[in-house]
């Protein structure tokens, strides 16, 4: 067997995909995030912070509640932690009462207004 036929070892490191962070985007940006069974609503309130009004599909959530984006996380990488939103990672969100890990996410739009007021809105993946 030749070195270049070897199967290449699996990197423990995520790879390169895109993310959102919430601190880059203008106050009142809205973001539309799918989960396997649930959908999630957030709206950027104080960027800089993280803070977001989320409204859900998820029972927790169903009246909008202010929190805020922590990080994201995954099963197979226990302890990393990113600071973006990301496909297939879950998002880790504290309110006042606690923490909630929303389901892995799996599609994100992002959806906004522009000082004409035009609507802008893209999807991220």
């Amino acid at each position: 067997m030749m070195n270049d036929e070897l199967a290449k070892p699996e990197s423990a490191e995520p790879t390169a995909a895109p993310g959102i962070n919430i601190k880059m985007l203008a106050k009142g940006t809205t973001l539309l995030l799918e989960g396997d069974n649930d959908l999630y609503e957030l709206v950027v309130q104080y960027p800089e912070y993280g803070i977001v009004e989320v409204t859900s599909t998820n029972p927790a959530l169903r009246q909008p509640t202010v929190g805020q984006f922590m990080h994201s996380a995954h099963g197979s990488h226990p302890g990393l932690k990113l600071n973006v939103i990301q496909q297939g990672w879950a998002m880790i969100l504290r309110f006042s009462n606690g923490q909630l890990q929303t389901q892995p996410i799996a599609s994100a739009r992002v959806r906004g207004t522009r000082p004409d007021g035009s609507h802008w809105s893209y999807d991220v993946f």
